[in-house]
């Protein structure tokens, strides 16, 4: 799509400086009879000032008390400062989702940078990664889309598309748009799950800065009317209450422009609320930001030689009122000897940085789908999942979440209308919420110091401490550095704790693309990991018995003579129960089988996360298989179940035979994967062997294994 900007690109210039701070009553009266005085001078019947935050507080209440003196000012609130807030806000709704250790696996985010990423501090580092986010997760919806609503791609889309992407449209059109929009809204209230209703939320809140974005590099006013109370209510969601109540005045000026001052309407849809510094379309920016770029970069300027301009307050004075005049001489000689070259395209737009955008952009998506797609059929609808670890939130956490906006937007109404009542409601306390975001759900440790009690965290920023500490007392590194920094080493762990791991899946994929793979010409011995098999099947049974006969029908479905089957124990304490409570298994409550024809669980996916079910179903099977109604199943074949004990069936004049394998029992095993090495071990006869599981981690012991029998294959 192509913008059309036919407006004039505007000329910054510089006042004299003022010698105090910003925030001084007395400045920022003189900054505002300075902007009456200009307008006298430009002939002028209205001036707009732009402030940040801290310093319109002080404005309007000046304006306020001093009517009608600066009735002819109208002061804007930096939307610059207003985007950092709200991406301080949006953090907060994101903190320890997962996405920012999915960014650290990915190399896009350092993890020294996930704080200022989190907090909005870095402004340049929010407005590049949070779209990409919205990219890699726009990307994967869309494929959830086409895939749950069976939608066939013409094989010449590639080329309908290199020619949509070549024409030049101001009001380019797509046909069946209604289709995905619809689909959108249903992931938006939760149809399709919890877990894909909170990243459409999320591209949700994403998308109003964009439209923020666009309303000022497009001088659209309406646009910016309508966006500004949808950013509003994340302040008063996420308890920024000074952004929240001045964001409600600034848009009730706005609205009412045309009244309090007549005729400057017309300014602010001319685009107003920004500077266009350059000849290039879309380019307007927002006022405070170029304030930024300009003499606030300026005055920062560390190049050597000018170091007086930052002692001298004369000098600086006198640098500000010759810097526009050395400015265009600078100008004229580089265009005279052609040393300026012409830029066509912005920044982001040149193809290196386009290429490298593509590159992060598919390493963000791959990490994700190694990790949790969020959007996947696999995923629980009933549940919102950290995408990184795979936990579970509890419903408090959930509710608040899923309904931020609309939170918000009571908030913020419920203000309006009271201020309307109470002329002195306004200045008020505005009530906190309680936030309760991923970060809530992270175990906290709290020590008692000088008689408070305070939480226990992990810092990044250690050396910078150790640097500040340095300046008030005599510190020795090598001493310092000979004790641990952090509890666990930041190698081995993101900043909340979790461990960093690598998905081993990842390279064996790699490897099995090397590979020409073959199905076995023939199958001795077939090992299953039981769990794996019941998480797989479909239309489950109502009944347990009729449960066990399907697995059965499941185990013996092959050729092979020896059928071995491997199911997980649950020890507490255990190694693994650090990784178990991540996955969302949990103990549960107590469950018993009390016969065959008992029913089942309604969801039987969600039953398979309770421990005490899965132990409760494996003793069932265990003694089900013992009954003689099984023998036309298992044939010829010996099957062997490794659970607590190793049991092994064959058929013997027609009845089941069950007897207790002891050497086979291996009990110092609880993963499924070790027991199934274990017997590969212990085959003592030439045989063809195949193994049927999940585990990458079956593939990497398979190979070091270095006493397997010669003869296995």
């Amino acid at each position: 799509m192509i913008y059309e900007d036919n407006s004039v690109k505007q000329k910054i210039s510089y006042l004299t400086t003022i010698n105090a701070s910003p925030t001084n009553t007395s400045v920022i009266l003189e900054t505002m009879r300075q902007a009456q005085q200009i307008a006298d001078e430009c002939s002028e019947d209205y001036m707009e000032v732009t402030y940040d935050l801290a310093i319109a507080k002080v404005a309007l209440q000046l304006q306020s008390a001093e009517k009608p003196k600066y009735n002819n000012l109208f002061i804007h609130l930096g939307s610059f400062h207003i985007m950092m807030a709200y991406f301080k806000a949006v953090g907060k709704f994101i903190d320890n989702s997962g996405l920012t250790n999915i960014m650290e696996n990915a190399e896009i985010l350092a993890n020294g940078s996930v704080n200022c990423f989190i907090t909005g501090k870095h402004y340049n580092r929010c407005k590049r990664l949070h779209p990409l986010l919205y990219l890699a997760l726009k990307n994967l919806h869309f494929e959830s889309f086409i895939e749950q609503c069976n939608i066939e791609i013409p094989g010449d889309i590639n080329d309908y598309l290199l020619q949509f992407s070549n024409k030049k449209s101001t009001t380019p059109t797509i046909t069946h748009e209604e289709l995905y929009e619809e689909y959108k809204k249903q992931t938006l209230i939760g149809e399709h799950g919890k877990t894909p209703q909170f990243y459409m939320i999320y591209m949700n809140l994403i998308s109003h800065y964009f439209m923020l974005c666009r309303s000022i590099r497009t001088g659209d006013f309406e646009l910016f009317k309508y966006i500004l109370p949808k950013i509003a209510n994340l302040f008063f969601t996420f308890n920024q209450p000074n952004y929240a109540r001045y964001t409600v005045i600034y848009h009730h000026k706005l609205m009412k422009a045309g009244e309090s001052h007549p005729g400057l309407e017309l300014n602010l849809q001319g685009g107003s609320m920004g500077v266009k510094r350059t000849d290039k379309p879309f380019s307007r920016q927002p006022v405070d930001l170029a304030l930024e770029q300009t003499i606030n970069a300026d005055a920062a300027n560390k190049l050597t030689g000018i170091s007086h301009t930052t002692n001298s307050i004369k000098a600086r004075q006198r640098w500000c009122k010759s810097h526009s005049i050395r400015s265009k001489i600078i100008a004229h000689i580089m265009e005279e000897t052609d040393l300026r070259a012409d830029q066509d395209i912005t920044a982001d737009l040149e193809l290196i940085r386009i290429k490298r955008h593509s590159l992060q952009l598919d390493h963000c998506i791959t990490h994700i789908k190694q990790n949790m797609n969020p959007f996947s059929r696999d995923v629980d609808k009933d549940f919102l999942y950290i995408i990184s670890t795979g936990q579970a939130v509890t419903e408090d956490i959930e509710n608040f979440l899923l309904n931020v906006e609309t939170l918000g937007n009571k908030q913020r109404e419920e203000f309006i209308t009271e201020c309307s009542a109470d002329d002195e409601r306004f200045e008020k306390v505005i009530k906190r919420n309680k936030i309760l975001n991923f970060r809530t759900a992270a175990p906290k440790q709290t020590m008692s110091v000088a008689g408070k009690l305070l939480s226990i965290q992990m810092q990044r920023d250690l050396f910078g401490q150790l640097f500040s500490l340095s300046l008030e007392h005599t510190l020795n590194v090598d001493k310092v550095l000979a004790y641990p920094l952090t509890p666990v080493p930041l190698a081995l762990c993101h900043i909340d704790g979790t461990i960093c791991k690598t998905d081993k899946s990842a390279l064996l994929k790699m490897l099995q693309k090397e590979i020409d793979s073959n199905p076995p010409e023939r199958c001795d011995v077939i090992v299953y990991d039981g769990f794996f098999i019941m998480h797989s099947i479909r239309d489950v049974p109502s009944s347990f018995k009729n449960i066990s006969k399907k697995l059965m029908q499941v185990f013996t479905a092959n050729s092979a003579d020896t059928v071995i089957i491997a199911f997980d124990r649950y020890t507490f304490p255990s190694i693994k129960h650090n990784e178990h409570s991540i996955r969302g298994r949990i103990k549960g409550q107590h469950y018993q089988i009390n016969g065959p024809d008992q029913i089942r669980p309604s969801n039987f996916a969600d039953a398979l996360k309770n421990i005490y079910f899965k132990e409760a179903l494996v003793d069932f099977i265990i003694d089900d298989w013992a009954n003689d109604y099984m023998a036309p199943f298992i044939g010829s074949k010996t099957i062997l179940v490794n659970h607590l004990r190793c049991y092994q069936y064959k058929i013997c004049e027609g009845k089941v035979q069950r007897t207790l394998a002891l050497s086979l029992a291996c009990p110092g095993h609880e993963e499924a994967d070790t027991k199934i090495v274990f017997h590969v071990c212990h085959l003592t006869s030439d045989a063809h062997v195949t193994i049927r599981c999940s585990d990458t981690d079956v593939q990497i012991q398979i190979q070091k294994i270095t006493n397997l029998h010669s003869s296995i294959m």
